[in-house]
This record gives C-alpha cells, structure tokens and sequence, in this order.
C-alpha cells in the first residue's frame, strides 16, 4: 500500500465516522479560500520558494485546466500527510520559509474542482466529486482532504515534458471559472523581490509572460535585485540584515542612485502587503499578517519586525553618516519619512511605528557624537567659515552645509529628528568681535526681523546693536558705533528684502532700531530688458545685489521656451542649471563667471564629460556682471564647437577664444 493508498483510507474512515467534523472541515476550507481570494498564485510561488525552486512555469493546456510545476524539493509523504490536514504545516515560524500556517494551498479552491499532484514517487488527486461518491451521505465535503488515486492519465504526455525540462513538481487544476487566469494576468512582480530562491515565471497561453530577476551582489549585506516583466525593468537595492532574518529593506534603483519607490513603498512579510510607507522604501520582515496577507495585523511579533527594520535602516544610515558621502542618495530618501501627525488621534499605523523608530535611533546617535555638548547645522545662507568659526568659539558640534552638500537630505532629517540651526542670539555673540561674511550678516539680519513680527525682544534689541551686523556705505559696523550720515549699502539693504520677500518688514524693524535706509521701496521689482543681436526678452528679473548665478536662473527661468530651471550646483554633476523646455525636453548649462567678456575660461574634467554626454543640449553660460550691467555669451556644445587646451598639472580644459548667442540686460535700480 503506497502513502496515497494509505492517506485514503485513513481520512476516508475519520470521515465515514464523524459526518459533522468534514462538514466543519469543508466550511472551513470555504473560508480560507474566501479570505486568500486573488492570492492563489502567490501561495504557489510561496511554496515553491520554500522547497528552494529557482523555476516555476505555467501552463494553459486547454479552457480552465492548467499546469503549474516548479523545479524544486520533491513532495515527501510528510509534505502530503500536512497539505491534506488543515493547520498541519511542515513548516514552523521563525524556521527560514515564508509560509508556516500550513493553510494556503487551501485557497485553489477558489477555482479548482479537481487538482492533481505529481512528485517524486507521489500521484494523487483531490476531486470533491469522488469524494462525494465515496460518501454519498455527507452534504458538504472539502477539495484538500481525502487523496485518491491518481486519475490524470490524460495529461502524461505534457507531464513527460515537463520533468524531461528539469521540474520536478506538477499540479493540474481542473478550474471551474477565470479566476487563476485572472491572477496570472494581473501578476506583480514585485512579488518576487524577496523570495529567495525563485527567479523566473514563464507562463505559456493564449499570448506568453515572463517574469524574471537577476540577483548582482554589492556588499556583504546589499545586492541589486533586477526585476523583468516582459516589458520593463525596474531595479531594486536590497540590504538584508545578517544578524535579524528576516529583515530587509530595498530602495528601487536607477542605476546610479536610490529614487523615491512611490506606491511601491509597502511592507513586505515576504509578499506584499496593502500597508504603506512614508519613507518611501519596501521593508520586508516577519510580520504577522491576517488570513489574506494583505494586511499587517500588530502584535508581539510584528512589534519585533519593525524594531528590526528600523534599527537595521538606521545602522545603514549612519554608517553613511559615518563616511561622509552618500553617492547612492539614501539618506535622502529617509529623510522623507513622517509621522502621521494625527497618529495620536487615529493611532499609530505600522508605518508611524517604523519612522519613530529609524528617527529614534539616528537621534540617539547624535547624541552620542555630541558627547554632552550642544549640536547644531549650518542654515542656508551662512557661509562655511563663518559657521565653522562660530561653532569653535561656542564650544559646539556642528553639522555645515559642506556635509549636506555631499549627502543630499541629511540638514532635513537633522530638522526631523530634534536637532536646530545655531540660535540667533548665539550668532549675535560671535558677531560682537567676528566680522562675518556677507551673506551670513543678510541672513542673520532677514532671520531677526522675520522673528520680530510680534515686537522685538529687548534681549535680542541690545544684541543686535552690537554685533558687525549691518552693511553701511562706509563699510560694516554696528548699530551703537553708526554715525549721523551712514545710510544702509544699497545692495545689502536689496538681498535682505529678498529674503524676507517686502520692503515693509525691514522698514518697520529699521524705524525701532533707528537703521538708516536707502530711500525708496527695494522690494519694487524694475523691469529690465535682455537684447540679443535678434531677439528682445523683457520682464527679466536682474539684481544687482545677486550672485551671477542667482541672476543667470532668473536669466534662464524667464526664457520663452522655459518650462522650469532649477540649481543643481551643488550635487557636482559637471553643471550648475538643469532646464525642462516647455517640448519636454532638457538642457544643462554650466555658468563661466568673468569681469570682462573674452576672457579665458576654464572646464573641469567632470564638466568637459558631460559636454561630450550631452552634446547640443550642453550650454555653456559665460557671464559677465557689473553693477550696471548683465552680459551673457551661451556657447553649445562647447566639447566640439571650441578648441580646448587641455592643463595636465589640474586636469581642467581651457579656452582663450570663444562665440556665441550673447544676451545683454541693462540692469535699473
């Protein structure tokens, strides 16, 4: 007597003995079946990964009967005795398979009349109909329970071709309706992201699919997980923890940096879930999950998981921290994490108990760096040194601009996780003694005034008239050492109204601190017009207080084909403006700054690249500014259009001789 024999009879007389308890296990097997709808097909793929197949192929052999087979572990009698007894999984939690409930192959019967099995020295069929004649009494009787002889002889010829290809487990379902198909046809394959062992589905129908991943290690804990649906690929970097499994977190991947993951940025508990992330990543762990593995059910153990992805995302973070550059963009990305600030209200959602806790840990990681001491970053507008000088005589530890520079997003996790710009006052201080940059005095001067809409501290009142704050015509000075006909440098007095966006907040802090101003509204925007040898562009927004390259991206912004430019200066790409054309397509300029036009210039080897990269869609901007005029020279394609020298001793490429499309703008106050 084989196993198959053996099971039969075994199951057929508990059935024969006790009516009510196959009637119970019928409804039961209805229920499962109910809750896993549409998720037929993954608890295959699931079950295949678990027996460490690598393949697994489908079949259409003709209306409503397909073949499924995977190239995995052959079914053992164990195998067979738990898939017909409920809850009886050979498989444990915690033991390394995804599946441990031992109920989902349960859910075929959303489709399946008849399902044949064929494996190793195992051939059996599941058929509620020879069930029924068996026990003709019972009014309700389950598919998965009682196996009788196989009964499949009519499908020997493809099950011969299928183990001659190299799989080694078959399942036929006789179907009774589309919905396996419809499963096939809506099959995501970010699906298979985490398995760990399958990397390829083909299915053969009326039109042919294949989903496919590559795998191409990176590091002892990363690898790129490519992913290939027949039509396009999309990458994934995939950190898994050494120390915790499961627990992985991926980021998709354009093949040079990380990029948001959008509605892909869900949990995992191994297959995806409906749960959403607000760091937009997928994070995947041992997540309990309701009978449908859509939805993360919180417990014990899934308070156990998202400790383990937080803290292992966490460590990936500050070991970028650690290092100073994150060329991947990653720090970015995480910085785009939120709470739900109605999570008190509503209750905190996996994804809120995700972020506290990746938030929590880079904190306490500061902190740790900090020592006891006070820890603050650069805010815009302060320049490097004077920041770096500052935080000396403080006694502090500082975070600059230089380190968010080289790792995009980090100044706006550090806002996020608690930690602040230098305060005001303390600035004030240092500036009693410390003669600041310019920029650095525009912007502590716009900070003041903005936080004195409400009236002015008497405590910050007596600092400010202390500190080398404002800019006079005769040179930098503070308020208590101004004299009778000092009257605020123009330029200074334009680039602070700019920042605060009018005229009227500076004028109203000016007249409570006794501040000369120049006459006149700076905040009036004139109307300058830009002239070329044919063409006139007006309601240009030329400042002369501006830097060249503030006044080239207005330049740039206000040009008739122009959809959008933006700065890209500071990720060192090989250009500073990056410009979206109203067509859709894009242009770069790199800006060339000079005090006269002809004069020479010189590119970076990294510039020179992505001249060569871009072609015709590379500009070069030479621009020459004074304080009457803006004059700009835009070269195309410099790579080829002008004759480079190149200087071996910096690697830079230089030109003595140059034309161009040249663009003059009269500059009014």
């Amino acid at each position: 007597m084989n196993i198959v024999e053996k099971l039969h009879k075994e199951f057929l007389a508990e059935a024969s003995s006790s009516s009510i308890l196959l009637n119970d296990l019928a409804a039961m097997e209805k229920y499962i079946a109910e809750s896993y709808m549409g998720r037929s097909l993954i608890e295959l793929l699931q079950n295949a990964d678990d027996a460490n197949a690598t393949k697994f192929y489908i079949k259409k052999l003709k209306n409503n009967t397909y073949l499924v087979a995977n190239n995995g572990r052959e079914f053992t009698e164990k195998d067979l005795y738990a898939l017909c007894r409920s809850g009886a999984s050979t498989k444990k939690r915690k033991s390394g398979t995804i599946g441990f409930r031992g109920i989902g192959f349960k859910s075929v019967v959303n489709y399946a009349k008849t399902v044949h099995l064929i494996s190793g020295d195992i051939k059996a069929t599941f058929s509620r109909d020879k069930t029924r004649k068996e026990i003709p009494d019972i009014e309700m009787v389950p598919l998965i329970r009682i196996p009788h002889i196989f009964c499949g002889e009519n499908f020997d010829k493809e099950i011969q071709k299928i183990f001659e290809n190299g799989y080694t487990t078959i399942f036929i379902f006789e179907t009774e309706n589309d919905s396996l198909e419809n499963e096939i046809q809506g099959f995501n394959i970010s699906c298979m992201i985490f398995l760990r062992n399958l990397s390829e589905i083909m299915y053969y129908g009326e039109s042919e699919r294949l989903w496919k991943t590559s795998r191409e290690k990176v590091s002892n804990i990363s690898k790129v997980i490519t992913c290939f649906d027949g039509t396009e690929k999309i990458s994934w970097l995939v950190f898994s923890s050494e120390e915790n499994k499961p627990c992985d977190i991926a980021f998709c991947y354009d093949g040079n940096k990380v990029v948001p993951a959008s509605k892909e940025a869900v949990v995992h508990s191994f297959m995806p879930t409906n749960n959403g992330l607000s760091i937009p990543v997928k994070i995947n762990g041992d997540f309990s999950t309701d009978p449908s593995r859509t939805k993360i059910t919180i417990d014990n153990e899934t308070m156990d998981a998202v400790k383990k992805c937080g803290i292992f995302l966490s460590e990936i973070a500050t070991n970028i921290i650690n290092s100073g550059k994150d060329e991947l963009n990653i720090i970015k990305i995480i910085s785009m994490g939120k709470i739900d600030p109605l999570s008190n209200i509503r209750g905190k959602s996996i994804s809120d108990y995700f972020v506290e806790c990746v938030q929590e840990r880079i904190k306490k990681y500061f902190q740790v760096i900090a020592n006891g001491k006070n820890i603050y970053y650069q805010q815009e507008g302060m320049t490097d040194n004077d920041f770096d000088e500052i935080i000396n005589r403080i006694g502090a530890i500082g975070i600059g601009q230089e380190q968010g520079r080289k790792i995009l997003g980090l100044i706006d996790l550090l806002k996020i996780i608690g930690i602040n710009p230098i305060p005001t006052e303390k600035i004030l201080d240092a500036m009693e003694t410390l003669n600041c940059e310019k920029p650095t005095r525009i912007q502590v001067l716009a900070d003041v005034v903005q936080n004195s809409r409400l009236g002015i501290n008497q405590d910050i009142k007596e600092k400010v008239r202390k500190a080398k704050l404002i800019e006079y015509d005769k040179g930098v000075k503070s308020i208590e050492k101004q004299c009778k006909d000092d009257i605020v440098e123009e330029s200074f007095q334009g680039a602070v109204v700019e920042k605060l966006g009018t005229f009227s907040g500076l004028e109203w802090f000016a007249k409570q601190m006794n501040i000369p101003l120049q006459k006149g509204n700076s905040s009036k925007k004139g109307n300058t017009e830009i002239e070329s040898r044919n063409m006139v562009f007006t309601n240009h927004i030329i400042k002369k207080w501006r830097s060249v390259e503030e006044n080239f991206l207005q330049f740039v912004q206000n040009l008739p084909n122009v959809e959008n430019a933006i700065d890209v200066a500071s990720k060192n790409i090989g250009y500073d403006i990056e410009v979206t054309l109203k067509n859709g397509e894009h242009e770069y300029y790199e800006i060339k700054s000079v005090n006269r036009m002809g004069e020479s210039f010189s590119m970076t080897n990294n510039e020179f690249s992505s001249a060569i990269q871009y072609k015709n869609k590379y500009k070069l901007a030479v621009v020459q500014q004074s304080k009457s005029e803006f004059e700009v020279c835009i070269i195309t394609d410099p790579a080829n259009s002008l004759i480079l020298n190149k200087r071996v001793t910096r690697w830079e490429w230089c030109c003595n001789d140059y034309s161009g499309e040249v663009f003059q703008a009269r500059i009014e106050n």
